[in-house]
């Protein structure tokens, strides 16, 4: 069993989502706990009053909503009674036995799943804490369940996982459907399922269902205003229809709201960074150019969206529907941004395993050579004058590598852990761009002059002066009395 936890403040929206699946026949609520009716006597009304009553008596709670989804392997057969077993017995685990809470079975994908629709707030008004409530309360009553109940255990499966990704959904259809329930039911979806960074990340989502987030134009009142509208778009990807603002949809996917699960999701995603690498390069070595490059990853559940103009591709964007994450090409490292990954495409894989060896064996020696104790300029000097460059990934996470300044950037290989920790020391990705830049207009062999050292010194100074102004303008904590 699989278990996904989504907490927000819309209660509405999560069961009208829930309740929307009912009416078109792909869900069934076979559960209603702590309510004074049956399920089948239920109204949508009774539903969702008796969790806004709760919600509402706590006005400053950030988060009210807890929307829950159960996944079992598409073998196992359960029951509607069992189910319901086991989402109480789950609710009790993680904390929220007690609150009423809805559970509907749907049947829109190709396993058993459910969803369980609860509050955290007490009816006296307290919050119950949803802090670390995955790993410290879910993961152990989700082994207790499985053992209990006799479940296929997902243990170690939660990455490779097929039901993992979010229900199924239809592509907006210019008047087949409403616009606003078709586009509201898409952008509550990916808003809620999926790790963006970005508006054009978010975009290159949303687009695969014929729907795009769209501010207007750069001068116009609505984007100053950092207003927001949703439209629906045609086969070409072009507009059409009348738009719907991002404060009419339930879970209110405005700018400012957007804004924050930027920051969120950029420090969730990067756990889903490798292996999306690792698919990247697989692909790469069987295919050689980019229309079979985007069948291949296509296959393996990740879109692939270039961004061309009429002369050429500028730029990539990878949407991983295994992870539901989203990665600039240029954010997974060098090598795979647009123009690299192009340059890996026309690569023949032998001439680029020739490529790596080599750069192994010159970094290997030129970093025996070099005398570390003259400092972090000489350092430099001594690499760059044995024919070799730095480069450094576009954030500081990302690791060193380097290479002959005639091999490809995607053939570099990564420098040794304790070089590594000696870089980190002195070295940031923006002072290695400007290092680089010193380096083209340096003649070959006067990398140990003072004229390209003494650049670099400067280099170093400035970020240090930056670092220092920082510190400085940090508001400073008053201290309590």
């Amino acid at each position: 069993m699989v278990a996904r936890i989504v907490t927000g403040k819309s209660i509405k929206g999560a069961v009208n989502y829930n309740e929307e699946k009912v009416r078109k026949g792909l869900a069934t609520l076979i559960g209603a706990q702590g309510y004074t009716a049956s399920p089948e006597h239920l109204t949508f009304k009774g539903r969702l009053l008796r969790l806004e009553r709760l919600a509402a008596g706590n006005s400053r709670a950030k988060t009210n909503c807890v929307h829950i989804s159960l996944n079992f392997e598409p073998a196992e057969k359960l029951s509607d009674e069992k189910m319901t077993q086991i989402a109480e017995r789950y609710m009790q685990g993680i904390g929220l036995g007690a609150q009423p809470f809805l559970v509907y079975r749907h049947t829109d994908a190709g396993h058993p799943h459910m969803h369980i629709v609860t509050t955290n707030i007490q009816s006296d008004g307290q919050r119950i804490s949803l802090h670390n409530i995955g790993k410290e309360k879910s993961e152990p009553i989700r082994k207790e369940i499985e053992q209990r109940f006799g479940l296929v255990p997902s243990e170690g499966r939660e990455k490779d996982s097929p039901y993992l990704k979010p229900a199924d959904l239809e592509a907006a259809s210019y008047g087949k459907s409403g616009t606003k329930k078709a586009i509201s039911n898409i952008v509550r979806t990916v808003v809620r399922e999926y790790n963006f960074t970005t508006l054009a990340e978010l975009n290159a989502v949303l687009r695969s269902f014929n729907v795009v987030a769209d501010r207007g134009e750069p001068d116009s009142k609505m984007f100053a205003a950092k207003g927001l509208c949703y439209f629906i778009t045609d086969a070409k990807g072009n507009k059409v229809g009348v738009p719907i603002k991002a404060s009419a949809i339930y879970s209110k996917p405005t700018l400012p709201s957007l804004e924050e699960k930027f920051v969120k999701n950029a420090e969730q995603r990067w756990r889903f960074k490798t292996p999306l690498k690792n698919a990247i390069d697989k692909a790469v070595t069987e295919v050689k150019d980019a229309d079979k490059l985007v069948a291949a990853l296509k296959a393996d559940n990740i879109d692939v969206v270039f961004r061309r103009n009429p002369e050429r591709i500028y730029g990539v964007t990878f949407v991983d529907h295994r992870s539901m994450s989203v990665f600039n090409g240029s954010d997974l490292g060098k090598n795979y941004s647009a123009a690299q990954l192009l340059a890996r495409l026309t690569t023949d894989d032998k001439e680029l395993r020739s490529e790596i060896q080599k750069n192994k064996v010159l970094s290997e020696k030129a970093f025996e050579k070099i005398d570390f104790d003259l400092g972090i300029a000489a350092t430099i000097g001594q690499l760059y004058n044995q024919g070799l460059r730095l480069l450094h990934g576009n954030s500081d996470a990302e690791s060193f590598t380097v290479g002959s300044k005639e091999s490809p950037e995607f053939s570099y290989v990564t420098v040794p852990q304790h070089i590594e920790k000696y870089f980190r020391l002195h070295l940031t990705a923006g002072l290695i761009n400007g290092i680089n830049e010193l380096a083209k207009l340096t003649l070959p062999g006067a990398f140990l002059a003072a004229p390209f050292l003494n650049s670099i010194k400067i280099l170093l100074e400035a970020q240090q002066q930056d670092i220092a102004f920082y510190v400085s303008k940090r508001p400073k904590r008053k201290r309590k009395r």
